[in-house]
């Protein structure tokens, strides 16, 4: 077998936010897109529908699916996809699950593993992020339909919000289940999400199930954190990408000292904890900045995680930089002492200048960052002043 599968397609069920199943939150959106919402499947039902079969059986024949193509992405550039990542810690443990696949790629088991992205409701509006991902971008009534992130969606977020479908799904299965995934949107600002955890905390279950979060953190209490200590595992990921007034603009309405409280709250718990970075044009200028606060002002166990690059919006990508800025960039990365992490970051400086995107998408990240100023009554230039980006502004 020329490429060794995915574990994940074997193990895991997930959803986008319109609860559309997927194999992880890296797969191919204009794939998924294609498939009916859980709601209308159940999850037993959707673990093996087409999508699923096909994705497990190119892999068994030892080819990429079409799906998976941004692992593919990344394993060209000599980065950690997501597929060797998740090989690395369960493939050995799962081998078995991958040996009883039937013939049309079908499986005979529920998954042991739910990814579920808790809809669109958030409390942030994210620049990287969109309408698509985030109901607060609503707000922005100046940026809606002018940008390829912020097409003014009607969404409905009834079926994960305000109705029990699939939360009572997870219940009837639940002893089956070992882990649970959830983002958002912000997973916690859902109320039946809440609900649901408060009540699993209480049963039986709650000692052998594993529960993952990516979160902007800013909705964490302590009241949340003691019913969350009481699962076998919990790993919480804190979305960030540049500190003080550039994270203030980036993650708007974000308060930076509110946001450092809430980290410093969380390291006190004994939690696989960890800030989550995203590859961006604005993230990676600042990037020493950002990993240089979290190693100065926490302990040891608040890990610095490199995970993910900005596809879409193009503008956001850490491709659409002045090459002048990518050198500058690119050297300051080279030369800083990143020890274990290095070969990490390193993918991420060879995304950005594997390809020159700033003469056709400058304009555009420029022109966004004067709308989201305007929107929003707040200064790309005060906030973002480190960069310098009106001595490359050609429009």
């Amino acid at each position: 077998m020329s490429l060794k599968p995915c574990i994940l397609p074997w193990i895991n069920f997930g959803t986008n936010p319109y609860g559309r199943p997927r194999a992880c939150g890296y797969s191919d959106q204009t794939i998924v897109k294609k498939n009916k919402t859980i709601k209308q499947k159940g999850i037993q039902e959707a673990w093996n529908n087409d999508y699923f079969k096909t994705i497990r059986k190119d892999f068994l024949e030892g080819k990429w699916p079409k799906n998976c193509n941004r692992c593919e992405y990344v394993e060209k550039l000599n980065g950690e996809s997501k597929r060797i990542h998740e090989n690395n810690y369960h493939y050995d443990n799962y081998t078995h699950v991958i040996e009883n696949t039937n013939s049309d790629g079908s499986l005979n088991t529920f998954p042991n593993w739910l990814d579920i992205r808790i809809g669109t409701t958030c409390n942030l509006k994210c620049i990287h992020c969109g309408t698509g991902c985030s109901s607060k971008w609503s707000e922005d009534k100046l940026l809606l339909d002018k940008y390829s992130n912020t097409i003014d969606y009607n969404i409905d977020n009834k079926w994960i919000e305000h109705e029990s479908f699939i939360w009572d799904n997870i219940k009837e299965n639940i002893d089956q289940v070992t882990k649970l995934n959830f983002l958002g949107g912000e997973p916690f600002a859902n109320k039946q999400h809440n609900k649901f955890i408060e009540e699993l905390s209480q049963t039986r279950y709650s000692k052998k199930i594993w529960i993952q979060y990516v979160s902007n953190g800013l909705l964490l209490n302590r009241k949340l954190l003691d019913c969350l200590n009481k699962f076998k595992q919990i790993v919480i990921r804190i979305s960030i990408d540049a500190p003080y007034k550039a994270g203030e603009f980036f993650r708007f309405p974000l308060n930076w000292n509110v946001y450092k409280n809430k980290l410093q709250l969380l390291d006190e718990y004994n939690f696989d904890k960890a800030v989550q970075w995203t590859c961006s044009n604005v993230s990676m200028f600042y990037i020493l900045d950002t990993y240089n606060f979290i190693k100065d002002n926490f302990s040891d166990e608040m890990k610095f995680l490199f995970c993910n690059h900005v596809e879409e919006p193009l503008h956001m990508s850490a491709k659409v930089l002045p090459i002048q800025l990518k050198e500058k960039i690119y050297q300051n990365i080279s030369n800083y002492n990143w020890g274990r992490e290095k070969e990490n970051i390193m993918f991420y400086a060879n995304h950005m200048i594997d390809e020159d995107l700033w003469l056709t998408e400058g304009k555009v990240f420029m022109n966004y960052l004067d709308d989201l100023s305007k929107a929003r009554n707040i200064d790309w230039h005060v906030s973002l002043k480190e960069m310098n980006l009106n001595k490359y502004d050609q429009r």
